[in-house]
């Protein structure tokens, strides 16, 4: 049964571990519980109108995060469960504790560095287990943070480009935008598109202002680039700046529907993304 136990316990490290190692090191990918998570709370989220779509980006950012401590401390206090009470020794005044209790308050003093030192293990192999799950603690909280650092930057480039399409196209016709707006809109799009795959829990962050939401994004771009699409067989440089814009506007279109199973059409994407409106509180 001891056996089975640190197995187990093993085993949900190193889900945890993985789990860490897909999100931040290998976006994009399904397996990812934290992807998962994201697309369960935004189906759940859209199905309660606009203000549950705009609380699911973060609160599956925060589940994820809660997720990987809870596997790590439940995998340790595993791993500690058979060596409680009587390969331990405790602290004056610290009462002599086993079970899942006394395993659990020691994993989870391990995995927050907090070194108090109440609970030693006394095995040497198994005393090697708490620097461990230190380190590892360190590392996983340290890559949380790093990770919600990056998530705001990338929605602040998405919203710009935005709002810099919305404004551009209320003050003039979409076929008279200058070409070297043209050329800067293609060069915030390519940041968009690699933030959408390097963090593609981007994506269920929803805006509470329509015109900076993604789906108003791609609306204005399919406007600009319309002229692109028409087979203009001598095109000026506007119209090649168009289709370089229009270009990429498709290979954005391939990553969400790869990523986010949405449709392939344009039309189709646009309409799965359109905004319903402002939220009104």
């Amino acid at each position: 049964m001891d056996v089975v136990t640190a197995v187990v316990g093993a085993l949900l490290v190193l889900l945890a571990l993985r789990d860490v190692f897909h999100t931040l090191f290998h976006p994009g990918d399904h397996g990812a519980f934290s992807a998962r998570i994201c697309a369960a709370l935004w189906a759940v989220g859209s199905r309660a109108g606009r203000r549950g779509e705009l609380l699911a980006g973060p609160l599956s950012v925060v589940l994820a995060m809660l997720l990987w401590i809870a596997l790590l401390v439940a995998g340790f206090a595993l791993l500690y469960l058979p060596l409680l009470p009587a390969g331990a020794t405790y602290g004056h005044g610290v009462p002599s504790r086993g079970g899942v209790e006394g395993a659990a308050y020691l994993s989870s003093v391990a995995l927050a560095t907090l070194g108090l030192g109440d609970v030693v293990l006394t095995q040497p192999w198994a005393r090697l287990l708490v620097p461990l799950q230190g380190l590892l603690g360190f590392g996983v909280l340290t890559a949380a943070i790093g990770w919600t650092s990056q998530i705001y930057p990338a929605l602040a480039r998405r919203r710009s480009l935005a709002l810099d399409l919305s404004a551009a196209l209320r003050a003039t016709a979409h076929d008279r935008v200058a070409v070297d707006q043209l050329h800067r809109w293609t060069a915030a799009l390519s940041a968009v598109t690699v933030d959408l795959v390097q963090n593609s829990e981007t994506f269920y962050f929803r805006e509470s202002d329509p015109r900076l939401g993604l789906g108003s994004l791609l609306r204005d771009l399919d406007l600009v680039t319309a002229a692109a699409r028409e087979g203009v067989e001598d095109p000026s440089d506007r119209q090649v700046a168009q289709g370089a814009l229009d270009e990429l506007v498709d290979h954005l279109l391939v990553v969400l529907s790869a990523q986010f199973d949405l449709p392939t059409d344009r039309s189709g994407m646009l309409a799965a993304l359109a905004p319903r409106g402002a939220a009104k509180d």
